[in-house]
């Protein structure tokens, strides 16, 4: 049996002879409930950061920090950010890039779930470890240089703002961001990478709300629900069964 991540892909496998089933999306069931409750502050920007699990991860936070400082003061607004930390990243090496930035970082500040807390001026960032979901739950938009979790945060129904990488442009990005975006459609949005103009663009996205509609049900269309875990688990146990019978 083959599980494929949506229906169209499923229909095309059978078509060409392959034993395939559409039951849901198996990344969508690592995000399906929040894993915790975050302190929120009512009148701020919510904004969740993926800077991804790779060696870039502390430059992609760094470089957040400084977009999340202009969005507050072209905002006028306070900017509280939730830094969903992915297994493998260097803590360490990510707090060193945001004290780089002028944050001043208190490690275990006694709240749920969140292992540091990094501030300056009206932004506040939370490192969390093991809350992907309620970092997303918790977001308007969502600043992501990931994989996996910017097509996740896609899936919840979030608007994903990438910012394109040095000497590219939102019009010719590298080949993984590509393809993100032929897999995402509508649900992911390149911007600018300097930090004023990314910072305009993603503050303008906010303020359209039929836009982010848009990039939402887009991103649910796209991923498609979750359930494909206990599908799968099931059949493993249908094969298992059949075999000791």
């Amino acid at each position: 049996m083959t599980f494929a991540r949506d229906e169209p892909t499923a229909l095309a496998l059978m078509r060409g002879g392959v034993r395939a089933r559409y039951a849901g999306n198996a990344m969508m069931d690592q995000v399906a409930a929040p894993e915790f409750a975050l302190p929120i502050a009512d009148s701020a920007i919510h904004v969740a950061l993926l800077p991804g699990s790779r060696s870039d991860a502390p430059q992609n936070a760094r470089a957040a920090a400084r977009r999340l400082l202009r969005m507050s003061v072209l905002s006028g607004k306070q900017v509280q950010a939730f830094l969903a930390l992915a297994p493998a990243a260097d803590v360490d090496a990510i707090i060193g890039a945001l004290k780089a930035e002028g944050f001043e970082v208190t490690v275990n500040p006694q709240i749920t779930g969140v292992i540091a807390l990094a501030s300056r001026d009206a932004v506040e960032i939370g490192l969390v470890r093991g809350g992907l979901a309620a970092s997303l739950g918790a977001a308007n938009v969502v600043l992501g240089q990931a994989g996996t979790g910017n097509e996740q945060a896609a899936g919840l129904g979030k608007p994903v703002v990438a910012a394109a990488a040095p000497g590219e442009s939102p019009q010719s990005v590298g080949w993984y961001r590509m393809r993100q975006q032929k897999l995402l459609g509508e649900a992911l949005v390149v911007f600018q990478g300097d930090d004023d103009t990314f910072a305009r663009d993603v503050l303008a996205l906010l303020a359209d709300r039929d836009r982010i509609a848009a990039m939402g049900a887009a991103g649910r269309e796209r991923m498609g629900a979750p359930g494909a875990s206990d599908a799968i688990a099931q059949a493993v146990l249908d094969v298992a069964k059949e075999g000791c019978a």
